[in-house]
């Protein structure tokens, strides 16, 4: 999950508890979608970004030339 702090979240379904984190420079409004083993997070920051699914890792990110508030 994104929130307006900039941080995106895993969380595990069973416990609730946190499995890692990532943070970008500004708010995440729009759907994170999973494709190919990687979650696409839109940012307010203007970059587009891809996590790693299992580690949070960012595995690459492009500028779009402004907020990314949609999916």
């Amino acid at each position: 999950m994104g929130t307006v702090n900039g941080r995106v979240y895993t969380l595990s379904l069973d416990t609730g508890r946190v499995l890692w984190k990532f943070a970008t420079r500004g708010p995440v409004r729009g759907a994170i979608v999973e494709a190919g083993g990687l979650f696409l997070v839109p940012s307010h920051d203007g970059q587009l970004y891809a996590l790693d699914e299992s580690t949070g890792s960012r595995r690459w990110r492009v500028a779009v030339g402004g907020p990314v508030a949609a999916s």
